[in-house]
């Protein structure tokens, strides 16, 4: 994704693939602030995307 790419942009590239969160993580992560009603999907090999209702802080919401 890089190839042509100044040293320190692959630099600056291949840290932050090192410090992204896999989707796993993220879905642990959810259930444990009760946000596991939430959907996370991998939409290619280096982004993913949330989505599910959510509610204003402090609002209550039935859940599914």
């Amino acid at each position: 994704y890089a190839g042509d790419e100044p040293a320190v942009l692959k630099r600056d590239f291949e840290a932050s693939l090192h410090a992204a969160y896999r989707t796993d993580e993220v879905s642990e992560q959810f259930e444990r602030v009760g946000l596991d009603h939430l959907t996370i999907e991998e939409i290619s090999d280096r982004h993913w995307i949330v989505y599910g209702p959510v509610s204003a802080p402090g609002s209550s919401r039935d859940r599914p």
